[in-house]
């Protein structure tokens, strides 16, 4: 029993990640971030019946730069613990579906 207590300590404490794992939920991460700003950009623009969400477009592209910021860190800094780098990931994962769906739930103004 201990044994595999101390497998799994290691296993979540290890911080070894193939360089090529790193690139591609990077990248993966990074287009969906990108994706859920740049629609709600295209909404905006497009759509002159929302025009009253200025604010919060200009919140979400600097929410994308933040994003961005995370995102480049978890690529370029390597001893970050796979508890936590699963951990950052599925807050980023999370944060994105609840701004799509907040996004897709805006009415226009008038």
């Amino acid at each position: 029993m201990l044994d595999k207590i101390d497998a799994l300590k290691q296993l979540l404490l290890s911080t070894d990640y193939p360089r090529w794992r790193r690139l591609t939920s990077c990248v993966f991460l990074l287009v969906l971030s990108g994706v859920s700003v740049i629609t709600f950009g295209y909404l905006y623009f497009t759509t002159p019946e929302l025009s009253c969400w200025t604010g919060l477009f200009y919140l979400s592209v600097v929410w994308g730069l933040i994003q961005t910021s995370v995102i480049a860190f978890l690529y370029f800094d390597f001893p970050i613990p796979v508890f936590a780098r699963w951990s950052i990931t599925m807050a980023l994962l999370v944060a994105n579906i609840w701004f799509i769906l907040f996004v897709f739930s805006l009415t226009p103004c008038s």
